[in-house]
């Protein structure tokens, strides 16, 4: 028997496996994350020197190349290191950086954190016009 809930409707849209999770959501719910590979060599000239190799994020889902979807929340994207999901799904070693997926789940963690903050915390400007008297005030 499959552990996998039944498909939903052809109008939710599309739906994506999450590689840490294995859940299948709509892709509006997951963060699709791609290879980037640089492959310059010492010189700066692109040939068959040795590239880094990166997996970044990919929010607008533009970026060309195979894509690997993932739930944005850092249990997901840890899951996700250490079932060395990444290099499963998108063909690439192990090692390959994913620092860039993970510094943007934070920044969007952070940024709905603070969005759904009730209370703003002030922020104080000072007018051109007292820059202007602080530098010429001696």
């Amino acid at each position: 028997m499959s552990t996998r809930p039944s498909t939903p409707s052809a109008a939710a849209g599309p739906q994506r496996t999450c590689i840490a999770t294995r859940n299948v959501l709509p892709d509006t719910q997951l963060l699709r994350c791609v290879v980037q590979r640089d492959s310059r060599n010492g010189a700066g000239e692109t040939g068959a020197g040795e590239g880094t190799t990166r997996v970044v994020p990919d929010p607008r889902r533009r970026l060309p190349g195979r894509g690997a979807w993932i739930t944005a929340t850092r249990k997901a994207y840890e899951t996700a290191v250490q079932r060395r999901a990444f290099a499963r799904a998108l063909n690439v070693p192990a090692e390959t950086d994913t620092t860039e997926v993970l510094e943007y789940i934070r920044y969007t963690e952070n940024t709905e954190d603070t969005a759904g903050s009730s209370k703003r915390t002030p922020t104080l400007t000072t007018s051109p016009v007292a820059e202007k008297e602080k530098e010429t005030d001696y």
